[in-house]
């Protein structure tokens, strides 16, 4: 006869408008694209949980965009920019802010088996209304969040390169990439400091550097009609801000196995993820330690006739049975992964 405190349901709601105008010009050595999007959007949280104030926001984006084949190589570029109001009647402010993004893309194929990828960019972003308004008790994340309407654009100015190579069943991916974030936003826990019960949280911005890499090697083998693949990947990333201190909720680096198999209608799909520890920590950040997911789907397509097809799907998730925790979560050290679950699925299928 123990009593509980009922907790009213939350309602979050979000309308708006969109009208979008898109010119294109294309010809064989040019394609050009011209985009003018306008849209008015106003989202409003009622309930227990009304952490965010009801806000409208008005947006105009101008874009442009042109592709060419020059001998050398392809190159591609974007052009966008946003006009951007926000405002927020409630706490009778009101955000107005422009946002300019560019990119530049070169592609090469060097040969029938090879080819690269490198890119330049610029990309600017303006606040969210979570992230200028938020003021009060985020359930889903334990903590009572506080917004920062002075928050600035992010800037972020990107580099990257990409490779791939393929060749009589072997295939190869590389990715490399550096981000530098002028003004990154990012959500600090004030430890030993609480509201209405929950840890206290505040936005703040700070300059920061992500940079990484992530790869994929494998080799498909085709014997009669049975298709079988099999692969390694691993991504990782580092970030840290200006003085050198970690960034907050960072996903550690990850080794991906596949295996596949397909003959006919019979597929096979297992997947181990070995995700490691993470222990490059922001301040008063807890370690992850790492963990393995073993996934695996079997599916049978049964053609019935020209226009019905069924399909059964087996399939296990966790089989392990792995406590794995998300690092990037902030209630990571009260609710894991899900367990170990195993389903069975029937798909039917009518073409007319």
């Amino acid at each position: 006869e123990e009593e509980h405190e009922e907790e009213e349901p939350t309602l979050f709601s979000n309308k708006s408008n969109e009208f979008g105008l898109r010119f294109s010009s294309d010809n064989d050595s040019l394609n050009q694209k011209l985009v003018l999007n306008f849209i008015d959007e106003e989202i409003t949280v009622i309930g227990e949980e009304a952490f965010v104030p009801p806000t409208e926001s008005k947006e105009i984006t101008m874009g442009y965009y042109v592709n060419s084949d020059f001998s050398i190589f392809d190159l591609s570029f974007a052009l966008r920019h946003d006009f951007l109001k926000r405002t927020n009647e409630t706490l009778n402010q009101e955000v107005d802010k422009d946002a300019t993004s560019i990119s530049l893309l070169l592609s090469k194929e060097l040969n029938d088996n090879l080819s690269v990828n490198f890119g330049l960019s610029s990309i600017e972003r303006v606040p969210s209304p979570v992230e200028l308004y938020i003021n009060g008790p985020h359930l889903s994340a334990a903590r009572f969040e506080v917004g920062d309407v002075n928050l600035a654009n992010e800037k972020s100015k990107n580099i990257d390169f990409n490779v791939s190579y393929e060749n009589s069943g072997f295939f190869s991916h590389l990715n490399l990439f550096r981000n530098d974030i002028n003004n990154y936003i990012y959500v600090e826990d004030q430890i030993g400091e609480e509201e209405d019960g929950l840890l206290l949280a505040l936005y703040k911005q700070n300059d920061a550097v992500f940079k990484g890499y992530e790869f994929e090697i494998g080799h498909a083998f085709q014997i009669g009609e049975n298709n079988i693949t099999l692969s390694y990947g691993r991504d990782s990333v580092r970030a840290k801000f200006s003085n050198d201190i970690n960034v907050p909720r960072i996903i550690p680096p990850r080794n991906i196995f596949r295996a596949s198999y397909d003959y006919k209608n019979t597929e096979f799909n297992i997947d181990l993820k070995n995700v490691e520890k993470q222990d490059n920590l922001f301040t008063n950040e807890t370690e992850t330690a790492g963990y393995d997911m073993l996934d695996a789907r079997f599916t049978q397509n049964l053609p019935i006739d020209d226009n019905t097809k069924i399909t059964l799907s087996v399939f296990g998730k966790n089989m392990l049975n792995e406590i794995g925790r998300n690092h990037t979560s902030f209630v990571k050290d009260f609710i894991p992964l899900p367990g170990r679950n195993y389903g069975f699925k029937i798909y039917l299928r009518l073409v007319r």
